[in-house]
């Protein structure tokens, strides 16, 4: 630990939510690593494009990085369905669990995450999952209000022409958005079917009847 500095654990979502959360935290005199593990990030190409953004920037910023290319979608899609309109609550789980599992096996003083950086995400429930975790595991969860850097963030991403996505990552949000954007070749159903076979049967059975907001998968495939 250089100079007495507090070692943080980083939960990375994307590049650009990373810019001012990184700056704020070693302002205070933080010794920041980045943890990537994010599987909720649909399609794989979208994963592999965040996960390379990240990387770049990586270097450019001297950040340890700490990649976990773990993608396991069945998992993933059980577990959304399962907590329903509170999806979100699973993906944040399911997210920081892991963190703080790696936080307390390396050794990091506290855990923190960049979805708090984000307007769109939900605090309160990012932080009473982050206390609870840290109980769990013996580890500070650092809550801080990063959105009072938003626009730092934004505009320094825009600056260096770092790629910016247009949604969370959720397949929930992404069949909608891939449906205005893309091709029917390049649809998040199309790419994760031909992946994966055994999950046609399971997404018609159940996506449809779960996710309301969403154009009918049955349409998309």
């Amino acid at each position: 630990m250089e100079g007495g500095a507090k070692k943080i654990l980083l939960h990375i979502c994307c590049a650009p939510c990373s810019i001012y959360t990184l700056k704020k935290l070693r302002a205070e005199g933080a010794f920041v690593s980045g943890y990537f593990y994010n599987p909720n990030i649909h399609p794989y190409t979208e994963f592999l494009k965040r996960l390379q953004t990240l990387e770049n920037y990586s270097k450019i910023s001297l950040l340890p990085l700490i990649v976990d290319k773990s993608y396991n979608l069945e998992t993933f899609l059980k577990g959304i369905l399962e907590y329903g309109k509170d999806r979100c609550l699973f993906c944040y789980r399911t997210r920081l669990e892991k963190v703080f599992q790696k936080g307390s096996d390396e050794g990091f003083d506290a855990v923190t995450t960049t979805l708090l950086y984000s307007k769109y995400q939900r605090h309160d429930d990012i932080k009473a999952i982050g206390e609870e975790l840290s109980n769990k595991y013996n580890i500070d969860f650092l809550y801080e209000d990063f959105r009072k850097g938003w626009k730092v963030g934004v505009e320094e991403s825009k600056t260096i022409n770092m790629y910016r996505q247009q949604y969370c990552g959720c397949i929930s949000v992404s069949y909608t958005h891939l449906r205005a954007h893309e091709t029917p070749e390049h649809l998040v159903c199309r790419l994760l079917l031909e992946k994966n076979k055994r999950i046609k049967g399971f997404l018609i059975k159940n996506m449809d009847q779960h996710l309301d907001h969403v154009t009918p998968i049955k349409q998309l495939i």
